[in-house]
């Protein structure tokens, strides 16, 4: 079985989001997207003790057009939206967006959260949906570390599959194509080999701990590893209390017209968005 390489190291350079600091390895001026992935934040975010949450966080904002995909490191996030969805997901767990049309959507620290106080740790992912899907009704799913399909790798080297499949294993998270979204934790020192799709691009993003991978060696946190299209095997040893997010997809390769919050494919569906968010087409998001 072919081993895959890694080809391109991305360091997460921080940036200041109004106050919140923010790890972001691409888009960079090296490389806009990595399809079809297009934007990767690793955010933090202090929630000062007995605050009212609807001060804290990220307050209600549009979308369009892809896919924002959030992973719990540490803490508990609100997402709330123009759907009537509301739903609190603790560490460990996922939330994965579906904009389509459109919505209005927010991601608060939870009440409980707020109330004691501490840190919100997550990742956030931009995944762009294929043209014939970006007019399709948003959906939401929030998923509990507990309710992951999880795969052991190794003796203490677990992979929580968010989605796609891996062996028997099958996350709960759907996509209109291809994508391998999974947490790879290490409870201890450990190796272990991964078997992973050929044919999709994307890479590992260690979120915290080091290790290293056969063929490359030493890896460290806050870099995002890019991987070969080919090969399957990924042979790779992490540092106890190591954590890892790998994302994988299938390349959709069609134009691609942003503007903020929206994603599309020309700058007249863009033109298009904005008309149909001023005039109220995206719902409205009344927070309780």
């Amino acid at each position: 079985m072919a081993t895959k390489k890694i080809v391109q190291t991305f360091p997460a350079h921080e940036l200041d989001m109004g106050g919140m600091p923010v790890f972001q390895p691409f888009p960079t001026n090296r490389v806009e997207q990595i399809d079809p992935f297009l934007l990767f934040h690793h955010s933090f975010i202090k929630v000062d003790q007995g605050i009212n949450p609807l001060h804290a966080g990220v307050g209600p904002h549009p979308h369009r057009g892809f896919m924002p995909v959030t992973y719990v490191i540490s803490g508990e996030l609100h997402h709330r939206d123009s759907f009537g969805n509301s739903s609190v997901v603790k560490a460990g767990g996922a939330q994965w967006l579906s904009a389509g049309r459109g919505l209005i959507h927010s991601e608060r620290p939870s009440a409980e959260m707020a109330q004691k106080g501490g840190d919100v740790e997550v990742i956030q992912l931009w995944i762009n949906l294929p043209q014939a899907n970006k007019m399709e009704t948003p959906s939401y799913l929030g998923i509990d570390q507990e309710e992951m399909a999880t795969s052991q790798i190794a003796e203490g080297l677990d992979l929580d599959i968010i989605s796609g499949r891996y062996n028997a294993h099958t996350g709960k998270a759907k996509s209109p194509f291809p994508v391998f979204l999974a947490a790879l934790r290490s409870e201890k020192d450990q190796r272990g080999q991964l078997t992973l799709p050929e044919g999709m691009d994307g890479g590992f993003y260690l979120i915290n701990g080091s290790g290293s991978v056969k063929g490359h060696g030493l890896i460290e946190e806050k870099n995002f590893y890019r991987l070969s299209t080919e090969g399957e095997e990924l042979d790779i040893d992490l540092k106890a209390g190591s954590l890892a997010l790998i994302l994988l997809g299938t390349p959709l390769g069609e134009p691609l017209a942003t503007y903020g919050p929206f994603v599309m494919n020309t700058q007249t569906e863009i033109m298009e968005t904005l008309r149909d968010y001023n005039q109220g087409k995206m719902g409205i998001l009344i927070e309780e």
